[in-house]
């Protein structure tokens, strides 16, 4: 199979996608401004449906709507291993939860087996590439694990990811993935510039 066909089979609505999540599951997202927020949208419309599934994150740089649909947590409980700031939004609403855990091993703990591991990954990325390849842009660092102990895997795709390049855990190929599903390609979050201060250009010229 060519891969354009591979890739025309794979692609599907967000709703479909979703339907894969089942009552009990573990549902990785990818990090930091990687968030999947169609993915996340889309299945924050199952809230009643479903039952105990959690959702794991880090850093997830927009507001979960997931954790919004379903305060009482019947369907769905929300976890970030480090609160960004819309996490810790939903923190004090009691809506997200704090999962301890060290980043540095988070790596290795999903190689190891170590831990529970996730059902299903959604995981934003670049546009595919000549060769079938998605690039994992900016949020490269355990994602590739995380993708290699699941029992399925779902790519939402973003003309706005950078591609980023290294050599090692930044590619995932069209024949791994389970399902596609195009976004609306919204810009990526990016913290605004704020002008140094006089003590924060002292500070520099101290340490250059």
């Amino acid at each position: 199979m060519s891969i354009s066909n591979d890739y025309s089979q794979k692609l599907v609505s967000a709703e479909k996608a979703v339907s894969v999540v089942k009552n009990g599951d573990i549902v990785a997202y990818s990090h930091f401004c990687m968030f999947p927020k169609t993915l996340d949208e889309a299945l924050a419309k199952r809230a009643g449906e479903l039952s105990n599934v959690t959702v794991k994150c880090s850093v997830g740089m927009a507001t979960s709507q997931v954790a919004t649909s379903d305060p009482n947590h019947e369907s769905f409980t929300y976890v970030s291993s480090f609160f960004s700031h819309s996490e810790r939004q939903l923190g004090d609403k009691g809506l997200a939860f704090h999962l301890p855990g060290n980043y540095g091993q988070d790596h290795w703990n999903l190689i190891r087996g170590f831990g529970h591991a996730p059902n299903v990954a959604f995981i934003k990325v670049a546009p595919m590439d000549k060769h079938g390849f998605f690039n994992l842009g900016p949020s490269a660092s355990y994602e590739r694990a995380t993708i290699d102990r699941c029992e399925i895997v779902v790519v939402e795709v973003n003309t706005n990811v950078p591609r980023c390049l290294g050599g090692n855990h930044e590619q995932l190929h069209v024949s791994e993935v389970d399902y596609i599903v195009e976004s609306s390609n919204e810009p990526m979050t990016a913290l605004p510039i704020v002008p140094p201060r006089a003590e924060d250009e002292a500070i520099a010229n101290l340490l250059v």
